[in-house]
């Protein structure tokens, strides 16, 4: 009896340390400063890939530090044409993203929404989500989620990071 209780308990807390450490993350996310040129922008490499634009941004909460996204430009946006007549539709699309902390980086792989109608009249923002896919240092191996919501001017990070 003694060893099925054992075994009861092992297998109860089993999905608690599979899962690490999951902290709720909530990080503004400050003005943006976009590098964008032909071919390559030196800033725009990540983990040896180069991008055709980037941009980074002071991030400020649970994560401190720099925020970088990465984008390879049309290659990652799909247009979807909006239903109604003299609607532009709006851009699904996918990029890659890190938070530099003094803790390490924090990966993310990131894919959003963007209303054209919006973005390109007098309210430009933007929705995504962001799986976190490890990192550096105390990052490495972390999982989690966050969602995004944003503007030119900046925005609002909320999710949870799971480190091991």
């Amino acid at each position: 009896m003694k060893h099925l209780i054992l075994l009861l308990v092992v297998l109860l807390l089993s999905p608690v340390v599979i899962a690490g450490d999951c902290k709720p993350a909530n990080v503004n996310v400050g003005a943006n400063v976009y590098y964008f040129d032909s071919p390559y922008p030196p800033e725009c490499t990540f983990q040896g890939v180069d991008y055709l634009w980037c941009l980074e941004a002071p991030a400020i909460g649970t994560l401190n530090g720099t925020w970088w996204y990465f984008a390879s430009v049309w290659d990652n946006f799909v247009e979807v044409l909006d239903p109604m007549p003299g609607h532009p539709g709006f851009w699904a699309y996918y990029a890659v993203s890190y938070v530099s902390t003094s803790r390490g980086e924090l990966w993310m792989r990131n894919t959003g929404v963007m209303d054209l109608e919006n973005y390109f009249g007098d309210f430009p923002f933007g929705a995504e989500t962001m799986a976190i896919v490890g990192g550096t240092d105390d990052y490495e191996g972390a999982t989690g989620w966050l969602g995004y919501i944003w503007s030119e001017e900046g925005g609002v990070m909320k999710g949870e990071v799971c480190t091991q």
